[in-house]
Parts: C-alpha cells; structure tokens; sequence
C-alpha cells in the first residue's frame, strides 16, 4: 500500500513549540452549513442485512456525489455533514441499485432493498462472481501490469493494466490498480472513479476497500476513510494494511490513542519488513507526548530502514526530540 511521506519533523516543531496537542492535519472542525445526517439499513431479497453497500448522497443539478459510505455487517449506515437540499440517494452492490428522493432538511432515514440474493454463499461471494467473466486475455495483461507494479515500473504497469481495462472495462481489480497506480503519481481526481467502481463491482474485495481509504486519507476525508475500512475489516479483520489505514485515519483525527491501538493491530499482522508501523507509532507517540516512546520507535525505524525516503526527515526528527527532552530535564 502505497504512502505519503510524514512529515513528521514539522509535527515534532508544532508540539514542542507549542505544547498544545496537534492538530496539523488538515482536519476542519466543521462549518454550519454541513449539518444533517443520513441513517438507514440495506437488505437483499431474503431480507438479510446487506454489508458493503455503496450508499451515495447525489446531487440532482449537477449528477455528483456530496457524500457517500458503505453499508456495515448488520446492514446499517450512516452518512453525517450533508449539507441541506433535495437529493437522489442511491444503495449500489455490483451492478444493482436503488434510489431513493428525499429532501434532508433535518436527519432522515432511509431503507433500502436490493436484489442480490446472499442466502446461500453471503454477499461477498455473490457479488464477486461478477469477476468471472473476465476474458482471459485481459487476465493476462493484468498479470503483466501487477508484475511491473511489483518491480516500480510504474509506466509499464500502467500500460498493461490500461490494456486489459479496455479488454473489460468492468474488471474490479484492474481498475484498483490503476487507481493506485494513479495515487502513486499523485492524480487523486483520476484514481477515485477508478477506486469507487472497483469496490462497486466487487465488494467481497478487501484491499479494493483499503486502497479507496487511503485515497480519502490523502485527501483529508478521515471519517469517509474510517467508514470504508470498517467493512474492509468485516471482510478480513487481520489485514495490516486495512489497519495501517485506520491508524492513519485517527492520526488525522488527532485520535492518537486509537491510532496506537490500530498500528498494535497492524504490527501483529504485518510481515517484519512493513517498517512504515514505527514512523506512524511515534507520530502517535508525540501526540500523546510521550517522547520517549517517539525516540525508541523511531530509532527502531532507522536501524531497519536507514536507507529509505522517510528516513533522513525521522533522523532530523529524533535529533529534535533527543534536544528538547535532554533540555526539558536540566
């Protein structure tokens, strides 16, 4: 999964400067006219609860999405901040929808019944089997463009994976690639559609989940990531990277201890050399000012990565920290 580097150093300023806790992460505390909330449940023909429903709040006028969630494991969801209007409110799995009109001028609810059967095997399985149809050739080009991901050839993955998406234009985990390709670059506007219809085609997908949470982190959208891993993680509970995301989530939040707790989470699943943990630990560990625990993990971080692109800012960061504990003790 791929992440924007910390910058750590600049956090590390803002807390000792300061001494007040951070809130250097873009997280707005709200605007008047953001204040209605929409609630409601997705259940399928046999009148189960639908988890991993795209729920999407439209405008009418213009044909875009103001808001958006999934639905969770007991199908319910919320959508909070809607600002006031009319507007077309749609439950989407795969390929099947629901709509509803309403005007939210206060919180609302809304219920939603789609036509995917999950007696049998669950929605995840049913919904996937939309991935069956996939012509071999395109399957093929894929596994050419994940090969080059694999190896950073980031232009030749994307020619491969372009390739096989106009093969089938509806192939799920091509188009996450491209997505994440496209965040690789930097181009957020061009990776979100690719993203949101990826999850859209095959929602039993965890890490299509994950990806499209960590372009909403890129984008400051904290609480719209959160929601979205919460049914990555219905899907796979012990994905470090679904939990990696979370963490970055609540580092946006300024929920610090939480983000302690997800990056626990994430360690005990991850493979040893996902170093990424530490740096995001001690951005934790500064919020909380707990220094000392910033200074071990970060040196923790630089043993194992003394070489990688975050770790000239982590070793700025731990001389600034070793500075001020050292003067805070005289």
């Amino acid at each position: 999964m791929l992440h924007r580097p910390l910058l750590l150093l600049t956090i590390v300023m803002a807390a000792l400067c300061c001494q007040a806790q951070l809130n250097g992460f873009g997280l707005n505390s709200g605007s008047s006219a953001f204040n209605a909330s929409l609630s409601g449940s997705v259940r399928d023909t046999s009148d189960r609860p639908l988890s991993g429903a795209r729920i999407d709040v439209i405008d009418p006028t213009t044909g875009r999405s103001v808001a958006g969630t999934f639905s969770l494991a007991n199908g319910t969801f919320e959508v909070i901040n809607v600002p006031r209007g009319t507007y077309e409110v749609v439950a989407s799995a795969g390929l099947t929808e629901s709509r509803s009109r309403l005007d939210i001028d206060a919180d609302r609810e809304v219920s939603f019944r789609l036509a995917v059967n999950t007696e049998s095997k669950g929605s995840q399985a049913s919904i996937s089997l939309s991935q069956l149809n996939v012509p071999g050739k395109a399957r093929k080009l894929f596994e050419k463009a994940e090969a080059a991901f694999r190896l950073s050839r980031v232009e030749e993955a994307f020619s491969f994976v372009q390739k096989a998406l106009v093969c089938y234009p509806n192939y799920a985990k091509a188009l996450m690639l491209r997505g994440v390709l496209n965040m690789q670059k930097g181009d957020n506007k061009d990776a979100q559609p690719d993203l949101e219809k990826a999850v859209a085609l095959d929602y039993g997908d965890d890490m299509s989940f994950v990806a499209l949470a960590s372009l909403y982190n890129n984008e400051g959208q904290f609480d719209r990531a959160e929601q979205t891993l919460d049914h990555s993680m219905s899907l796979n509970p012990k994905s470090w990277q679904a939990n990696l995301e979370m963490a970055r989530s609540q580092l946006g939040k300024s929920d610090f201890g939480g983000a302690v707790r997800s990056l626990d989470r994430a360690q005990m699943f991850a493979p040893p050399t996902i170093t990424m943990v530490h740096l995001y630990r001690a951005q934790a560990f500064i919020g909380l000012k707990d220094y000392k625990g910033a200074i071990g993990e970060l040196e923790n971080y630089l043993s194992k990565s003394p070489n990688e692109a975050n770790s000239e800012m982590a070793r700025n960061t731990l001389t600034k920290l070793k500075e001020f504990t050292a003067s805070a003790q005289k």
